[in-house]
């Protein structure tokens, strides 16, 4: 926690929004505990609470579009980068329109606090063409209570951060070390599922000898 802590004091809100855009890009990056973190700060007046809400939703948003557009572009086809992994992907991609169907826009306001869901809302978003002003309204609503409830958190237990910067000096270097061993190993292998990924999606060439056969 105290890295996380020094990031923060050293870089401000730079740190904030690269994490949250890491986080929706599926990295592993503990956003979770830099907005814990942000939140301790800010009631220990070394962060500014507006500009740190704000830094924090503009990533989200940035991020989610992106993905709602890029379910307009491809549809469907964009929930296979999260079900690549599944052991049926096309059961798997019938499930997440299921949820998004049952809970419709309002699943934008909760998704990301449920692991999974998060990731999948904002490309549904695209491929069922809710309206763009729609989407960014409820998205932007569900980053905001999603981002006021971990710096609300870190605010009130702003006085145990002391403590937990004490005790886990002695296990930083280690934790710090297999974190980005991590990171690395993950980043590396998502790299590489996105190129693939972007590749299959690439029109394939039509040879010159193709194309007067399909004109014979």
């Amino acid at each position: 926690m105290n890295h996380l802590v020094g990031l923060l004091v050293t870089h401000g809100y730079l740190v904030l929004f690269v994490a949250v855009i890491g986080r929706q890009a599926c990295l592993p990056v503990p956003t979770n505990l830099l907005m814990l973190a942000a939140g301790a700060l800010v009631g220990l007046g070394k962060l500014n609470l507006t500009a740190a809400v704000s830094c924090a939703v503009m990533a989200f948003l940035i991020a989610d579009v992106a993905w709602y557009e890029a379910g307009r572009i491809w549809g469907s086809r964009t929930l296979h980068l999260f079900c690549n992994a599944a052991h049926n992907p096309t059961m798997c991609v019938d499930k997440m329109v299921g949820v998004f169907d049952r809970h419709g826009l309002k699943a934008l306001l909760i998704s990301k606090f449920i692991i999974g869901l998060d990731s999948i809302t904002s490309p549904l978003s695209g491929i069922t063409r809710v309206q763009r002003s729609i989407f960014l309204a409820f998205d932007g609503a569900g980053a905001l209570l999603w981002v006021i409830a971990y710096m609300g958190v870190g605010y009130v237990f702003r006085n145990q951060l002391d403590h937990v910067a004490k005790y886990s000096e002695q296990i930083s270097v280690i934790v710090g070390v297999i974190a980005i061993a991590a990171v690395l190993v993950v980043t590396f292998r998502r790299v590489i599922h996105w190129v693939r990924w972007i590749r299959a999606f690439q029109p394939a060439e039509i040879t010159l000898d193709l194309s007067r056969n399909r004109l014979t």
